[in-house]
């Protein structure tokens, strides 16, 4: 109770009143406690022993009844009907409209309460719809009566024909118990992290809808071709605080949305955006909706909840995460951070995972590491981009020297500025961008370069590579080779270097034009 309460960053003068539930709170030692040290609004009238069942019958009350069509007779006038089921005023507002492909253009409806002492009057109701002001009584359920009429007067029976308001109590949509987001690709981190759905925050009220904006493809989805793949993971975080942009694996998966080339009728290129909806309903069963900004599609999704984790499920997410983990470590290492202790820890969680059938604990086990992980990642990331801010910008200098103009030296010595700036402020966020744009010029300078090593890469891995056309990437590699022993240049070798990376496999990209993007994520800002 008090982890609720500072969760929710509560004191216990702002709580009103503490309902008790349950047969264990009749007791009058926990009855003094709560007194004590939540907030001396404690209240006792209400039987905690009946307390839920009483609740749950008051919320099943607001909730919407599914109504077999079969069921309603035929000349029924079948009316759609909005209104609060629970109400603390002393009127409510009750919208109506005639259904789509009603056989009356109009009606004129009239709502009557059951003690006969009040009615609305006759409300003409069309495919636009009305609204009626219907007068409560207080503190007591207020049936009315639906009474629908012709244009010449005659009563004509409807559907629905009775609504219940109950005046005196207002009860509260159920709240989010987790907050929800989805895993996008960072190219900082080079792993899945957890972007937040704004809106679809721990506590919030259902129904919901969450978006999350500025994203991008790193794949193309062709019409009508299945194996290409959008996968978009959906996360459950207990606690938001620190979530955002922390490695999704450390979160709670819910499920995947898959979205193919059978769902798009135009051609979604790589790197486009995309905007993503998620919609929860009352029942907390949730839908996506993917939007393509370039093709202006929007393609919906029911997110299945119902399939259970089997135990060849939790070994491929162990596995998954494991080398996640080991990437991550080597990472660090690469950098010059003492991963020693890390990585024991994580060859302990691999033995445990060959040897252990309890496939869960090892799960919590490996997210304990994760963490562990990427903590150190969070406390040494400054000292590491400055590390690298200072290596690659020397590296630029040495290009500029060598392969440099005027022009050229002119943005070098503003980037050497801004370096400057950067590291004096210690500010992470601008390092990434200043690191970018030194990196930008560096390939700019040493673009020759840069496609010789490419061509020559791939022609020592020739066959380790799962190329569309190896016949024609041998063609291009050995093409590429003639103009590298023949006085080279950016003009010629480039070109084929660029045809060579679209014989790639979708979403790989090795070698010396960059690292490795798993295929169908989405790509976040970070």
């Amino acid at each position: 109770c008090k982890e609720l309460v500072n969760r929710n960053h509560l004191s216990s003068s702002q709580i009103n009143k503490l309902i008790l539930v349950g047969g264990p709170t009749h007791s009058p030692l926990i009855r003094q406690m709560l007194k004590d040290q939540i907030t001396p609004n404690v209240d006792t009238s209400i039987d905690p022993m009946t307390a839920v069942a009483t609740g749950a019958a008051l919320y099943a009350s607001t909730m919407d009844a599914v109504v077999d069509q079969k069921d309603i007779k035929v000349g029924t006038v079948k009316l759609e009907i909005g209104y609060e089921s629970t109400s603390v005023e002393q009127t409510e507002w009750v919208s109506a409209r005639l259904e789509p492909g009603s056989s009356y253009s109009k009606v004129f409806v009239e709502l009557e309460r059951s003690d006969k002492a009040w009615s609305s009057g006759k409300v003409e109701i069309d495919a636009t719809g009305n609204v009626i002001e219907a007068n409560l009584l207080e503190s007591k359920p207020n049936s009315f009566a639906i009474v629908a009429y012709d244009e010449k007067g005659n009563k004509v029976p409807c559907f629905p024909n009775e609504i219940t308001i109950i005046q005196g109590s207002k009860v509260g949509a159920a709240p989010l118990p987790y907050n929800i987001g989805i895993a996008t690709w960072s190219e900082v981190k080079k792993r899945p992290v957890f972007r937040m759905a704004k809106g679809l925050e721990k506590n919030k009220p259902v129904p919901a809808v969450g978006v999350i904006n500025d994203l991008k493809t790193t794949s193309k989805l062709r019409p009508g071709v299945e194996s290409d793949v959008l996968k978009i993971p959906v996360y459950q975080v207990d606690d938001f605080k620190g979530a955002e942009g922390r490695s999704a694996s450390l979160y709670e998966y819910v499920a995947d949305i898959v979205i193919t080339g059978e769902d798009v009728e135009s051609l979604i290129t790589e790197d486009s955006s995309v905007d993503v909806t998620l919609k929860v309903d009352t029942s907390e069963q949730m839908t996506l909706e993917v939007h393509f900004l370039a093709t202006d599609t929007t393609v919906e999704k029911l997110l299945d909840t119902s399939k259970k984790q089997s135990i060849d499920d939790a070994t491929k997410v162990i596995n998954k995460d494991l080398a996640e983990a080991q990437r991550s470590i080597h990472r660090l290492s690469d950098a010059g951070v003492n991963t020693d202790d890390l990585q024991n820890k994580l060859d302990a969680v691999k033995n445990e995972a060959a040897n252990s059938s309890e496939k869960k604990a090892v799960l919590q086990h490996l997210k304990e590491v994760l963490r562990e992980i990427e903590d150190k990642d969070d406390a040494t990331e400054w000292d590491r981009l400055e590390n690298e801010l200072r290596e690659e910008f020397d590296r630029l200098e040495r290009a500029q020297n060598d392969l440099g103009n005027d022009k050229t030296n002119s943005i070098v010595t503003q980037l050497r500025k801004q370096v400057d700036l950067v590291i004096k402020a210690k500010d992470v966020t601008m390092g990434r961008e200043v690191l970018e744009q030194v990196n930008a010029l560096f390939m700019h300078l040493t673009m020759l370069y840069q496609c010789i090593g490419f061509v020559r890469h791939y022609n020592d891995h020739f066959s380790s590579v799962a190329w569309k056309d190896a016949s024609h990437a041998r063609s291009l590699i050995n093409s590429a080779l003639s103009i590298i022993g023949d006085n080279p240049t950016v003009e010629k070798l480039q070109p084929v270097v660029v045809q060579l990376i679209k014989l790639l496999p979708d979403g790989e990209v090795d070698g010396p034009t960059g690292g490795f993007v798993p295929a169908g994520l989405l790509r976040g800002n970070n």
